[in-house]
């Protein structure tokens, strides 16, 4: 397929989107490589005009594939385009357009669960929620983004088997940050591999050094994401209660 379209690409211009492009690693694994491939064939010629743009929700898988010198599609984009949350000037307008004359109160509400995510706020939104009350029951609704989300950006970060990784993640979600604690965890298999891919390669968690000490077994760890650490902390497990 993808020779086909670079093919195509020299008799027209042609743009193609592809979205949540993380996925390609489930339904087809060898994509990235057979792309690598077709690219090196057709672009030397620069008679293909393609624009490709590819888009996904998890950060840290999007730019393995982009960045990291291992990977067969590394240095060859040209952009990379990064959507930031709202300020919160534009959050304010927001819930005024939901609701008028809204208290502060809601919109500290609105900020402080989404952050500025504009999905979250959307959801929020269309469901109603536009006050303190309605936003809290809002989040643990059945269906709630707030709720899925969690999974999915996990099995988007973590194709097939990833059981020790999720292991470290709730322990550190559950107050367990010490690098001893977290061995504890995985019993006999050492953490410290773990511990660096979960930080290098996905950026889910970071270290807190003590100042005056370089010890590395003294280091404490926190989650990154503080979605992910209120979803593991509070919503993993929980499901059938909510």
């Amino acid at each position: 397929m993808v020779d086909y379209l670079l093919a195509v690409g020299k008799t027209r211009p042609i743009s193609i989107c592809i979205d949540e492009c993380q996925g390609l690693n489930a339904c087809e694994p060898s994509f990235w490589s057979e792309f690598e491939l077709a690219w090196n064939i057709h672009q030397p010629d620069s008679k293909t005009v393609l624009m490709l743009v590819m888009s996904g929700s998890a950060g840290a898988a999007l730019q393995k594939r982009f960045e990291r010198p291992s990977e067969p599609l590394c240095g060859r984009a040209d952009r990379f385009i990064a959507l930031e949350p709202f300020p919160l000037r534009v959050e304010a307008e927001i819930l005024d357009d939901y609701a008028p004359n809204a208290e502060n109160d809601n919109l500290l509400a609105l900020h402080v669960l989404t952050g500025g995510v504009v999905w979250l706020i959307e959801d929020l939104m269309e469901r109603g929620a536009a006050d303190l009350p309605r936003m809290a029951d809002a989040v643990f609704q059945s269906g709630s983004k707030f709720i899925m989300e969690g999974e999915s950006e996990l099995a988007n970060e973590f194709p097939g088997d990833a059981s020790r990784n999720r292991t470290i993640l709730q322990a550190l979600a559950s107050g367990k940050t010490k690098r001893e604690e977290l061995q504890e965890e995985l019993g006999s298999v050492s953490a410290s591999g773990f511990l660096s891919r979960l930080e290098k390669n996905w950026g889910l968690i970071a270290p807190l050094r003590p100042v005056l000490s370089p010890d590395y077994r003294r280091v404490r760890y926190e989650l990154s994401d503080r979605y992910l650490a209120w979803w593991l902390a509070f919503i993993q497990g929980a499901e059938s209660e909510l």
